[in-house]
Order: C-alpha cells, then structure tokens, then sequence
C-alpha cells in the first residue's frame, strides 16, 4: 500500500524499497543545505533575477531548476554571466557576501527537529552544500545546529560542483563510510544526480509536481518535506521502510 506524504517512483511502496541500496545497511546521513535543511528559494531567485536585470538578461524559473539550484555560484556565474572579467566577478561575489550575510535563515519544515532526533541517537551527520563556507555556517548556526555534523563540505572544499560526485564522496570519506552506507536528502536535481553517481541512495525533497523530474535524476523516492522522516530506536524511517 502507498502510504501517505511519499511518492515512490515505480508506483508503490515495495518497489520504491526495493530500489534502494541495502537499506539496512545505512550508517550516516547526510543533507544538502538550502531547500531542505533552510528555506532560501525566494532569496535566490530575488538575488539572481535583481542581478540579471542588470545586464538586461532573464533567468527563467526552469533556468533556476535545471542551472542553479544546488550549484556553486561560480557556476553560474560561468553560466549566464561569461562576459564578467576577473574583477568584476570579484565585485559580484562580494555583493552575494554582504547580501547573504544580512539574511534571516528559516529553518524547513522538520529539518530541526530531524537533525536533533539523529544526533541525540548518536547518528553521523553531514552537512553537504554548494555555499561558501561562511554561509553554511552563519545559515546553521542561525538554526542552531552546526555543531551536531560530523563533517562539513562547502564550496571551497571541492574543485568541481554537482552535478560532479565529489562533494559527497568527500563527505563519506569525512564521516569514515563507503558511499553505499550513507543516504542523503537533496532536492534539486543537480544534488540528487551527483549522490546518485557517488554511489548513495536519495532521497528526494520537494513538491509532489518536482517528483518526476527527482526520479529522473535518481531519487529513490520523494518526500513533500522533513517532517515525513522519523527515528525511532536507532531505526530512520519514512511511513514506515527503515533505512538505518
């Protein structure tokens, strides 16, 4: 039976369980940062699209899904903004510094009292995100849990973003797993592709009209927010498939 809140990408709940990686043998979690640990979709559209009038150029709402989303800011930046020169991409960087520096991060629906519930069972945590490092860390502090990961990995740890799998073999590596023992929550696509190719099983995050386009990319199922994950005696579940 397909339980409620989960969207299983074969059409039921068996098959989603099945398609995971050994589920029973998940040691460590691991979570991208905006869009499913903080709420910061506004935020960025508002920045990019403010920067982009700019220049007279549109960034569409699929250029955002499909471009943006869970990629460094260099990234786009080599994107839709080629023409900038050295300084100027410098003058950039220092503008989306002071602009993120100023913002108020809110928490997404579950993901504190998750992240609790997980470390106060003594699970490994990690904290896998396309941001600079001194955004994760004012982002999570603000939220009050950046001492609970385990291990942290910003932009400046890698040399290439997602969709690339480096970020997060880093994180497997940091936690002391092999890539099969970990899960990670993601909701864009280009994180959810580059979990996948490290070798994890996803689980996506988002709006039940976003889940074909997780599955695609990997997810093994989709959930509408945190709230739908909970542990209980040392068992991660979602309605109801242990995955550690």
């Amino acid at each position: 039976m397909i339980q409620s809140g989960v969207t299983c990408s074969h059409g039921s709940f068996i098959d989603c369980k099945e398609k995971m990686t050994n589920p029973h043998a998940i040691k460590a979690v691991i979570f991208d940062m905006d869009g499913v640990l903080i709420d910061t979709y506004d935020d960025v559209v508002h920045f990019w699209r403010l920067f982009a009038s700019e220049y007279d150029m549109t960034i569409s709402d699929d250029d955002f899904v499909n471009l943006i989303l869970g990629r460094p800011a260099e990234s786009t930046l080599d994107t839709f903004f080629p023409m900038l020169d050295s300084p100027a991409r410098q003058r950039f960087l220092e503008r989306l510094h002071e602009y993120e520096t100023n913002l108020t991060y809110k928490p997404m629906r579950g993901a504190r009292e998750l992240l609790q519930a997980l470390h106060s069972a003594g699970v490994p945590l990690a904290l896998v995100t396309s941001a600079q490092p001194w955004k994760a860390q004012a982002a999570m502090e603000q939220v009050g849990v950046w001492e609970w990961f385990t291990a942290r990995i910003t932009a400046d740890d890698i040399t290439f973003g997602k969709p690339n799998p480096e970020c997060y073999l880093l994180a497997a590596q940091k936690l002391g797993f092999p890539p099969a023992n970990c899960i990670v929550f993601e909701d864009s696509i280009s994180g959810t592709q580059a979990a996948v190719k490290a070798g994890m099983t996803c689980i996506g995050l988002g709006h039940p009209a976003r889940s074909q386009i997780l599955f695609a990319a990997g997810a093994a199922a989709v959930l509408p927010d945190l709230t739908a994950v909970t542990i209980h005696s040392g068992v991660l579940s979602y309605h109801p498939s242990p995955l550690l």
